[in-house]
């Protein structure tokens, strides 16, 4: 879904992760965010959030989940999640140094 197929759903940013810093706290959008919104979304996304709009997407694919560090066979990065670990604020998503996946040695933090 793109930021302006987003639009319509304005109601459900807190759901989204748009702002605030976990589900259920926020703010509901201004008249003039929302306006700006209409032909901006990405620019709106990022002020509201303090991260890029690549940083904010790649956080709600991942359902502010963490992914492993570790590389795979084929030189991608593991898709695995690092167990026990919830960013809620895409800011705190963004800013994770990382860990590794149960399979790559589980909660072992980060060097």
């Amino acid at each position: 879904m793109t930021p302006r197929e987003l639009l319509p759903k304005i109601d459900h940013w807190l759901e989204l992760g748009v702002a605030g810093s976990g589900p259920g706290c926020g703010h509901a959008l201004t008249d003039e965010q929302a306006a700006r919104y209409a032909k901006e979304p990405e620019a709106v996304i990022e002020a509201l959030t303090g991260v890029t709009f690549a940083q904010w997407w790649a956080w709600r694919e991942a359902g502010g989940l963490p992914s492993c560090l570790a590389t795979t066979r084929t030189g991608q990065q593991c898709k695995g999640r690092v167990p026990g670990v919830l960013l809620q604020s895409p800011a705190a998503w963004a800013a994770y140094s990382g860990g590794y996946c149960s399979a790559h040695g589980g909660d072992r933090p980060a060097a």
